[in-house]
């Protein structure tokens, strides 16, 4: 088993390439984030690349020549050996983000509707007067 060991924090560069390395990548290289650069090409690997912030930022080539490898960066899916491409499944509880102008324009028209009227009484004294008058009519004849 190869050891990693940081040298300084500002730049670190792992070569595996043509090392005939055997197996899965170790999901505990995703811990890593001292690492600048990563070269596991022409190896034996297969399976999933396991997904972390630090090989996020690795390239296709750092993979390249692993045929059993599949998932980010690489354009193998995972699909065909029933694993899964890193992609998280659709979330049925998340919201399109989307404005609904529906709902919008409803509640605009609502605003200025209730908006006038309120304005209306508050600075017409004259519209106050007719809507008070008219209001006490109905009542009359309701009782």
């Amino acid at each position: 088993m190869h050891k990693v060991v940081p040298i300084g924090t500002t730049f670190v560069s792992v070569d595996f390439s043509k090392n005939q390395l055997i197996g899965e990548i170790p999901k505990e290289l995703t811990c890593l984030t001292f690492l600048q650069t990563l070269n596991l090409s022409n190896n034996q690997l297969i399976r999933l690349i396991p997904s972390g912030p630090q090989f996020q930022t690795f390239s296709a080539d750092s993979f390249q020549g692993n045929t059993g490898l599949c998932g980010f960066p690489l354009n193998i899916s995972c699909r065909d050996t029933g694993e899964n491409d890193n992609v998280p499944p659709p979330n049925p509880y998340r919201k399109d983000k989307a404005i609904n102008w529906d709902y919008v324009s409803i509640a605009v028209g609502y605003v200025v509707g209730l908006g006038s009227i309120l304005w209306l009484l508050f600075f017409y004294r004259s519209f106050r007067h007719k809507l008070n008058d008219h209001t006490e009519q109905v009542f009359e004849k309701g009782i």
